[in-house]
């Protein structure tokens, strides 16, 4: 995939089409090593079994060098489609791949397909998540801060009970039992206390909530243990953003800075933590370590926002029926800052959203 992203992003064409044979080869190659074991899988005990995975892997090879291939295909400079050697090389591949498909029964793209290849789309995807599943670390997901919380929300009634107990007992001091002043210092204590123990639960769900993460997710791979990770999610006010966060946000507009219009900022924090002799233990190769995938859905954004168009007058001096349509769109700033050993790194990623979708994902150097 790489490769394929370089070859499209290549303007030069001696260039791309020097990438682009080396991936035809290596494409061949991998194929032809792949596709000699199925003799000996058949020759092996447990050959008929085996065999059913192995084909999985060699269907979806098929599919990867097929669409890729295509894709190339699709984006060389057609002054270059004639060029020697690659479209005879990426022509006779192609045409192989097709013939092997052919004889091994596999799905095929068809240009006219009743239902859009809905059938090869789903197929190809769930080949895709069987092969690449060793990709993917199983994790167990639970709440960090249970049991704190729980803890907290008990001292907090315990301290409201404490100040309706001793109003209660002075006034009972004072007063008496079954008088009217005892009654109403009753009643407003416990309206008090009510009201302290909400207040002391906010001040532990939000101050000292946002120094602990909300969840804890345990790696595993089989039964043993290799890292973890922590999440927190918080809305933060704008005065409590880091300097060095809105440095790189950069908010100079005069329009809104300065002028009581402030920004909603939410903060995700995630800590992960690998244990270096369980990774090394796992595989005889090196492994330099996991990739951790944050997914955001912006859909709830996109839900309430206006219609993507509104329509526009055009001023051409001469009072005419002139109207246009203009992109409603709005703007995520994301700031992320990379922490490791103490060296802290930070990037900032506008994107522009529109009801209809995302336009773009630009990164803001400044």
């Amino acid at each position: 995939m790489r490769t394929l992203f370089k070859i499209t992003k290549q303007t030069n064409g001696e260039a791309q089409r020097s990438l682009a044979c080396d991936l035809v080869e290596q494409a061949k190659t991998v194929a032809e090593m792949y596709r000699s074991l199925r003799p000996t899988l058949l020759e092996s005990d447990e050959g008929q079994q085996v065999v059913v995975y192995y084909d999985f892997g060699d269907e979806f090879i098929s599919n990867i060098i097929e669409q890729h291939l295509g894709r190339i295909v699709k984006r060389l400079n057609p002054r270059e489609r004639s060029g020697e050697p690659l479209l005879p090389m990426l022509t006779q591949m192609l045409d192989s791949e097709h013939k092997y498909r052919q004889s091994r029964k596999y799905l095929d793209v068809k240009p006219d397909s009743p239902d859009g290849n809905r059938q090869f789309v789903y197929h190809a995807s769930q080949l895709k998540k069987y092969i690449e599943s060793n990709l993917y670390l199983p994790t167990h997901k639970r709440r960090n801060t249970a049991f704190l919380e729980q803890v907290a929300f008990s001292v907090a009634a315990g301290i409201s009970m404490v100040f309706a107990t001793v109003v209660s007992f002075a006034f009972q001091q004072t007063y008496g039992n079954f008088t009217l002043p005892f009654f109403i210092a009753l009643v407003i204590s416990y309206m008090f206390k009510d009201r302290i123990k909400d207040l002391i639960r906010n001040y532990f769900a939000h101050g000292i909530g946002s120094r602990f993460y909300d969840y804890l997710i345990t790696i595993r791979v089989g039964l043993r243990k290799i890292g973890k990770v922590k999440e927190g999610f918080d809305f933060v006010s704008p005065q409590d953003v880091s300097r060095h966060v809105n440095e790189k946000r950069a908010r100079k507009n005069p329009l809104v800075v300065n002028r009581g219009v402030d920004e909603q900022v939410i903060q995700y924090r995630k800590y992960v933590h690998l244990k270096r002799k369980a990774v090394d233990q796992l595989s005889a190769y090196p492994i330099n370590g996991i990739n951790n995938i944050v997914r955001f859905n912006l859909a709830g954004f996109m839900r309430k926002m206006d219609n993507p168009t509104v329509p526009l007058y055009v001023n051409k001096g001469d009072a005419a029926n002139h109207f246009t349509d203009g992109d409603k769109a709005y703007y995520l700033n994301f700031v992320i800052q990379c922490k490791y050993e103490g060296i802290s790194e930070y990037k900032r990623y506008r994107v522009c959203l529109r009801r209809d979708g995302i336009q773009n994902i630009e990164e803001k150097h400044q």
